[in-house]
């Protein structure tokens, strides 16, 4: 009979593209009435009219109140953007005037010990001369071995942050998914992903997965009065942000 009822529902207000996962649940909860007869199905299929067209008109507030706040999210981030960047704009300005800078004093530093000396190039004897070459040698020298080391330290350096920053998002994405399973979220929602920044620690992301998991269980149950899916008429933060994301693509 949920059957019956489930298309009957669907060939009557197919006008409200209303999907099969709301017909359904519907046709299921007046199954469960045991009231309906193949003499009354039509009927009560057509007294469900104002029931049905309140879930359409609750989803499409839904929908658009969810693509207003996804815009004026994506306004907010838009504008966030271009101050960052005209800011970096400005201080790499700001940073290239002053190696500009930097640069004129150093050269004019080096012109002025070049004269210098040229002028007491005449008056230094030989001896010194050798000497002063020979620690200069020695003074290039050291200083490529030191930048030798410094480049291998930071090669070690990165590789092991690197290391460190994969084996904490293994971890992470692990807990993740053994908190989703535990709190009993479905593998199919598990697999649309989840909206969970980085700054959160393991409360917070315990918090996030079970308020899914309630959301799930609450419009898989039907509303005590209508017969119905639960709709509370507010889009989720995931939806929101997923919206927002998908504008500034």
């Amino acid at each position: 009979m949920v059957e019956k009822i489930f298309n009957a529902l669907k060939q009557e207000f197919s006008y409200l593209g209303l999907g099969d996962s709301v017909l359904r649940p519907y046709a299921e909860s007046l199954g469960a009435c045991g009231f309906v007869t193949d003499d009354n199905l039509n009927d009560v299929v057509s007294k469900q009219k104002s029931s049905l067209e309140a879930i359409q008109k609750a989803n499409d507030k839904r929908a658009a109140d969810a693509m207003k706040t996804a815009e004026e999210k994506a306004e907010a981030k838009r504008k966030a953007a271009e101050e960052a960047e005209a800011k970096k704009a400005e201080e790499a300005e700001a940073k290239k005037a002053e190696e500009a800078a930097r640069k004129a004093e150093e050269e004019k530093a080096k012109k002025a010990a070049e004269e210098k000396a040229v002028e007491n190039k005449e008056d230094t004897p030989e001896w010194f001369k050798a000497y002063q070459t020979a620690q200069e040698e020695k003074f290039k020298e050291a200083l490529e071995k030191n930048k030798a080391l410094e480049d291998s330290l930071k090669s070690l350096q990165d590789e092991n942050a690197k290391f460190k920053t994969e084996q904490d998002a293994a971890k992470r994405n692990s807990f993740i998914a053994s908190e989703a399973k535990r709190l009993g979220v479905p593998e199919w929602r598990s697999k649309e992903g989840f909206s969970i920044s980085t700054d959160m620690d393991e409360k917070a992301i315990t918090e996030y997965l079970s308020q899914v998991a309630n959301n799930v269980k609450a419009n898989m149950l039907p509303e005590e009065k209508m017969g119905f899916p639960k709709f509370d008429g507010k889009a989720t933060k995931e939806e929101i942000d997923k919206i927002a994301d998908n504008l500034l693509k």
